[in-house]
C-alpha cells in the first residue's frame, strides 16, 4: 500500500475493523497520509441505521467517531451524490443480472456495495477496501464467481455474457484488498503496538490475532491464508510456541 493512497470502503471492511477496535488503524494510515472515502449508502449502512439499534449502537458510534475525526471522508456533495447514484444503479443491473439459475436471476449485490464501486469509479480511486467475497470477485473474476456459485448450489447457472463484459471492462481498473491486508500493512509499520505493549506478547501472537479478529467478524480470509501471511511477517522464532489453528 503506497502513502498517501486513496481508498474506498464499503461497509463489510469498516464494519469487521470497528467490531475489533480496529478503526485506530485506520487512523494510523489517515496520519500517514492515506485518506478513506465513503459514499452515502456506507454511512448509512454503518452509522444512522445502526446507531438505531441496541445491538450495534457502540459500533456505530465508533464509526461516527473516525469519520468526525476525518480518518473517513463522506462524499455526500449533491453533484458527486448524484453521479455515484447514477453508476451505482447501473452497476447493480449489470451485477443482478449476471447470473441465473433456473431462468432466475441471482441477487448477488446490494446498494451498499454498489455504492463503494461506483464512488471509486466516479472519483478515479484505484483501491476498494471490501471483505465481502461476493463483490470482490465480481472485481477481480467475475467468471470464477459462476463457478464458485455453481460448485456451492449443485445446479447449472448461466451467464449473461453482454453484462459480464460490461461489468468486467467498468471493474477491471479496481483493486480489491481486505481488512487483513490493512492490518497485516499495519502491523509491519507497527501501528498495532499499542494492543501489545513491547515484551508482552510476540508479534506473531499479535498478528494471529488481529487476522483471526477480522476473520471471525466477516472478512473472508482463510485459515491457509493466515498461516501464510503469518510466515510472511512474523515467522516462528527458536523456541515459539506455534499458534493452534
Amino acid at each position: 500500500m503506497k502513502e498517501g493512497g486513496l481508498i474506498v470502503c464499503d461497509s463489510s471492511s469498516i464494519i469487521a475493523l470497528s467490531e475489533v477496535c480496529f478503526l485506530g488503524v485506520i487512523s494510523k494510515f489517515a496520519e500517514a497520509g492515506a485518506r478513506f472515502y465513503i459514499p452515502v449508502g456506507v454511512r448509512k449502512e454503518v452509522v444512522d441505521t445502526p446507531i438505531t439499534t441496541k445491538s450495534f449502537r457502540l459500533e456505530a458510534v465508533r464509526i461516527s467517531g473516525a469519520i468526525a475525526k476525518g480518518n473517513i471522508t463522506v462524499i455526500d456533495k449533491p453533484e458527486m451524490a448524484a453521479q455515484v447514484h447514477e453508476k451505482s444503479n447501473l452497476i447493480m443491473n449489470l451485477a443482478n443480472n449476471l447470473l441465473s439459475a433456473r431462468g432466475k436471476p441471482i441477487h448477488l449485490i446490494d446498494y451498499g456495495e454498489t455504492e463503494a464501486l461506483a464512488l471509486a469509479l466516479v472519483i478515479g480511486c484505484p483501491t476498494i477496501l471490501v471483505d465481502e467475497k461476493t463483490t470482490r470477485l465480481l472485481i477481480e473474476n467475475p467468471r470464477g464467481l459462476h463457478d464458485s456459485l455453481e460448485n456451492r448450489l449443485g445446479v447449472q447457472i448461466e451467464v449473461n455474457e453482454r453484462a459480464l463484459s460490461e461489468l468486467s471492462g467498468m471493474l477491471s481498473g479496481l483493486c480489491a484488498i481486505r481488512s487483513c491486508e490493512l492490518v497485516s500493512v499495519g502491523y509491519t509499520r507497527g501501528y498495532l503496538d499499542a494492543f501489545a505493549p513491547k515484551g508482552t506478547v510476540s508479534g506473531r501472537n499479535l498478528l494471529f490475532g488481529a487476522l483471526f479478529a477480522v476473520k471471525e467478524n466477516g472478512c473472508s480470509i482463510s485459515e491457509a491464508e493466515i498461516r501464510e501471511y503469518l510466515e510472511m511477517l512474523a515467522p516462528v522464532q527458536s523456541g515459539q510456541r506455534p499458534e493452534n489453528l
